[in-house]
């Protein structure tokens, strides 16, 4: 690859990280907005995973929860993991968003392990494009 191009990528995955800061907070403001309910996890969803050529399986979690109308819901979790996130029949907090988006449960991984990765591999970014820069001006005398 083309040093220009591998500079250009650099820079567009640091700038992104504003992107990244900006969802996370547009979601911690829809969060706090949204009713919290108490729900439970009613089952665990297998799924198949693939990961370097090896099947596996993951679980997803199956959670009911009742909102604030009284009205029952129940919704499958986005994100799946082996062992599962929470035991069946756990307690799980559910904010239930007033606009009509899919509800959300509080689990890091449901919320914010996507972003979690994204921010940490635009600060790596972040740190090779500036190393060069920086290491002189802290340690040549």
């Amino acid at each position: 690859m083309k040093p220009i191009l591998l500079q250009a990528l650099g820079y567009a995955g640091a700038l992104s990280m504003v992107l990244c800061v900006f969802l996370v907070l547009r979601k911690h403001s829809a969060l706090r907005a949204a009713h919290q309910c108490k729900g439970s996890v009613l089952k665990h969803v297998a799924r198949q995973s693939e990961k370097k050529g090896v099947v596996g399986v993951v679980y997803a979690l199956k959670i009911g929860y009742q909102d604030h109308h009284g009205v029952a819901h129940e919704f499958t979790t986005s994100s799946a993991s082996n062992p599962p996130s929470a035991k069946v029949g756990s307690s799980v907090t559910v904010f239930h968003h007033t606009d009509g988006s899919s509800a959300d449960v509080l689990i890091f991984q449901e919320l914010y392990l996507g972003y979690w990765i994204w921010f940490c591999i635009g600060v790596w970014i972040v740190g090779c494009i500036a190393g060069p820069y920086l290491l002189p001006r802290i340690y040549a005398r």
